[in-house]
């Protein structure tokens, strides 16, 4: 046990690297989304669908949760969360940019801001295990 704190200084750094490990898995998956956009290989509302997805798992047992009360608290965890934040906004302003190339910077912005919160929000309605159906909101026809 001694040997892992020669790595990681404390028990949020060991629980932060599991989850940013898990959440560069998550963006690689949504870039690979894109790139069938970009190929018209998918459609944007299929992309959409699949991302809702990949938002909805909840691969890391709740650690999530427990770094989400922890930047609460913690300005230095808050900062490695907003990091991690950072690589989904850049995912998502590359949805952005593939569905509205028209719109002005300070547009997308607000399209990425949104759309951030919805699928952030989304990842955390699994704590409800009553409100949520993953298998069904995940493959749900939404037209």
């Amino acid at each position: 046990m001694g040997q892992i704190y020669r790595r990681f200084s404390s028990k949020s750094d060991i629980i932060l690297s599991i989850v940013e490990e898990n959440a560069r898995a998550r963006v690689a998956e949504m870039h690979g989304i894109f790139d069938t956009i970009e190929r018209n290989e998918r459609s944007m509302f299929d992309a959409l669908k699949a991302i809702t997805a990949i938002s909805l798992q909840n691969g890391d047992g709740g650690l999530s949760y427990e770094i989400l009360a922890e930047a609460c608290r913690n300005a230095s965890v808050a900062e490695r969360i907003e990091t991690l934040f950072a690589f989904y906004r850049v995912g998502v302003r590359r949805l952005v940019t593939l569905t509205r190339p028209d719109v002005s910077p300070a547009e997308r912005d607000t399209y990425v801001d949104i759309m951030m919160a919805c699928f952030i929000g989304l990842g955390y309605r699994t704590a409800d295990l009553y409100s949520v159906d993953v298998a069904r909101t995940a493959v749900a026809d939404w037209r």
